[in-house]
């Protein structure tokens, strides 16, 4: 039920400026929006990285995009969110697992370098 709610809100895992797309910001950058100078070099970097990271984000599964989303976009704690989804605690830390293998795994394979 809370995931039909999340879709059809129309609210997705993105990257795109503000870390989700909920249609507030209407294309204003994260960077604009707590108002931080970025260096240009720096300001596409970061765009093809948000760019990928939301390709890498579309490829999970429904299930592993909205518990992505709960977690580390809007920063819940996994209880809740298993509250909020109605599955154990357990079940989200291995959507959480699944998703960050994938995510981690699809940005190396497009030449980013994991730090851990």
């Amino acid at each position: 039920m809370a995931c039909d709610n999340l879709r059809a809100q129309g609210r997705h895992a993105s990257w795109e400026g503000s870390g989700y797309d909920d249609g507030d910001n209407s294309g204003i950058s994260l960077s604009e929006q707590i108002g931080v100078e970025v260096d240009p070099g720096e300001q596409v970097m970061m765009e093809e990285l948000r760019r990928r990271l939301d390709e890498c984000m579309q490829a999970l599964s429904p299930r592993q995009q909205i518990v992505a989303e709960l977690i580390w976009m809007q920063e819940k704690a996994a209880k809740a969110v298993a509250e909020q989804l109605r599955v154990s605690e357990p079940a989200i830390s291995q959507h959480v697992k699944k998703a960050r293998e994938s995510v981690r795994g699809c940005l190396e394979r497009h030449g980013y370098q994991m730090i851990c």
